[in-house]
């Protein structure tokens, strides 16, 4: 629960003076709700702390050490653009409710520079705004809820709602010299904080711990069946055999014998034999399976045996986790690299912008570089009313050019984008081959298909001899996007 009209009245009072007519030195958005300004006044530097935490909304001095992040988000900059290096002339709380306006300028006293931030610490309804000189909101850290704040448009407070259902947060005192609440406030919310992020920490670490094992559990009935599949190596050493004792009835282009079975007279049993082999060839053809089935089955009990080693110390780190919030650094180990490689996977797929050339008509050609490239270009980025290339029967790069509606392509960007097509594919080398091109809205997905697989109709089939000039061109019309 955040703090009361009350408990926030007092902090404010207790830290007013040490802010009024402070140089804002640094903004920083510390946590995804939380802003932490550092003001220097009079020589001394001192950091005051906001959070929009719907269960924790509060303001407070800080001493703690947050470690910031590498790009600020955009609503940090946007406070760093209008805030920084300005003077903090006042600091108050909006009368009974729980709102604090920072207003700060480039003089002691309101100017046109004048710039207001507004934390509202209203529990679940908590948010940041920033305003301009004439009181108008520039932009928030959330969008209103319910509220019609869109930049522009005049700051109204919420509406105040007297209710007794609100419980008053009990913040135990630390013992401390200066501002007693804010130190009260900082400590009580910095150990629930902790208590929350090693929870957070410890259902991490177990879910990892679970994901491991179901992994493993997925791979030992895998390795299972194809245990299974080994055993059946026996079988074909006796077919082998069998065809071995015959070998003189075997007609070339026979497709199967029939002989009886030596275990059982009674029985006849059906060999399958290749036509396009000699009968030596598939006699060869079994004793070769069964070999390969004797090797399987050697090494795949020793995996299974591995894998139920590791499954096995999996499960007893996982109880041992339960009962004591203790795991052993090797698995810790194994952790961290399984989060640093999804980590990396999301970092890989992050941004699949693709590359970008100029037709000689100024049209734009977008190419993906890749299967994930392929994917977020023709299934996100292109429209419906854009055409889409790509070389007939062959691995390559997806291609769209950016049309007009109703507009026809131009015949010069026609085949320039056939040729960057044809180039980026397998048809590279060959330096001419079929390219097929059609309108986005008739591409769609297969279902469960891989990153770049497309099915597409009403298609049109265009084929190129690679023109070296016209390529030239076009690479060298590259458009270079920071």
């Amino acid at each position: 629960m955040g703090l009361s009209v009350q408990q926030i009245e007092q902090v404010t009072g207790e830290i007013e003076g040490d802010f009024i007519s402070g140089n804002i030195q640094s903004i920083d958005q510390v946590q995804a709700c939380s802003i932490l300004f550092e003001i220097v006044q009079s020589g001394v530097r001192r950091r005051l702390f906001f959070s929009a935490d719907s269960a924790q909304s509060r303001c407070h001095l800080s001493t703690r050490k947050y470690k910031k992040p590498t790009t600020p988000p955009r609503f940090c900059q946007l406070l760093r653009a209008h805030l920084r290096h300005k003077r903090l002339f006042s600091l108050q709380q909006v009368p009974g409710d729980r709102i604090i306006m920072l207003k700060a300028a480039w003089t002691s006293e309101g100017d046109s520079g004048e710039r207001t931030f507004v934390a509202e610490l209203c529990g679940p309804a908590s948010n940041f705004f920033l305003l301009d000189a004439n009181q108008q909101v520039i932009d928030s850290l959330f969008r209103s809820r319910g509220r019609t704040l869109s930049p522009g448009t005049p700051y109204r407070p919420p509406e105040h709602h007297h209710t007794s259902s609100f419980t008053k947060t009990e913040i135990p005192s630390v013992d401390v010299d200066s501002h007693p609440l804010s130190a009260s406030v900082e400590h009580y919310y910095g150990e629930l904080e902790a208590r929350e992020d090693e929870a957070a920490r410890k259902k991490t670490l177990l879910s990892g711990l679970d994901q491991e094992i179901k992994k493993h559990r997925k791979r030992l009935k895998h390795l299972a069946v194809a245990l299974s599949e080994a055993e059946k190596s026996q079988g074909y050493r006796r077919q082998g055999e069998m065809l071995k004792a015959h070998l003189h009835e075997i007609v070339p282009g026979m497709t199967h014998i029939e002989t009886l079975d030596p275990l059982d007279p009674q029985k006849t049993i059906v060999i399958s034999l290749d036509k396009t082999l000699t009968p030596v060839q598939n006699m060869a053809r079994f004793f070769k399976r069964w070999k390969k089935g004797e090797s399987a089955k050697v090494a795949l009990k020793q995996v299974l045996d591995e894998i139920h080693a590791r499954l096995d110390h999996l499960e007893s780190e996982k109880n041992r986790f339960i009962e004591t919030g203790e795991i052993t650094s090797d698995t810790t180990s194994l952790l961290k690299k399984k989060e640093e490689k999804t980590r990396q996977r999301k970092q890989a797929g992050a941004s699949h912008n693709p590359a970008i050339y100029i037709s000689s008509d100024q049209m734009r050609l977008m190419v993906g570089r890749n299967a994930l490239e392929n994917d977020n270009l023709s299934f996100r980025l292109a429209r419906g009313n854009d055409l889409w290339f790509h070389a007939r029967g062959v691995p390559g790069s997806h291609l769209i050019v950016r049309m007009e509606r109703r507009k026809e392509i131009p015949y010069q960007t026609l085949l320039d984008a056939a040729t960057l097509a044809l180039h980026f594919s397998r048809y590279k080398k060959a330096g001419k081959g079929e390219v097929l091109y059609t309108y986005r809205k008739y591409l769609r997905k297969p279902k469960k298909g891989k990153p770049g697989s497309v099915i597409c109709s009403q298609e049109k089939t265009l084929y190129i001899e690679m023109d070296a000039a016209r390529l030239k061109g076009i690479l060298q019309n590259r458009l270079e996007i920071e």
